[in-house]
């Protein structure tokens, strides 16, 4: 099954390759300078976000979020690795 199929994704595009390497170096320089990669920092880190440290949390942060707004999204496996980095944009907001 694909990506886009698992979370239920029917109209994407598909950034792969060096190409979306690029775009996730890009988005940790801007939202995580502590981190040089995207690599897990050891096997207890189960997902990226687990090293993002932020103001807001829980309920507060879902409230935030209900309110932005964008063009586009863009969408990682939390997989994603430099041996089959994958990346969706998407138009419509995930939820």
């Amino acid at each position: 099954m694909s990506f886009e199929a698992k979370i239920g994704i029917n109209s994407s595009i598909s950034i792969e390759g060096e190409s979306a390497i690029q775009v996730v170096e890009r988005w940790l320089m801007v939202f995580c300078p502590s981190r040089k990669d995207f690599k897990r920092n050891s096997p207890n880190t189960q997902m990226l976000w687990d090293s993002i440290s932020g103001d807001v949390y829980g309920e507060k942060a879902i409230e935030m979020y209900k309110k932005e707004e964008a063009l586009q999204y863009y969408i990682l496996d939390d997989a994603f690795e430099t041996t089959n980095p994958h990346l969706l944009i998407i138009e419509d907001k995930p939820v």
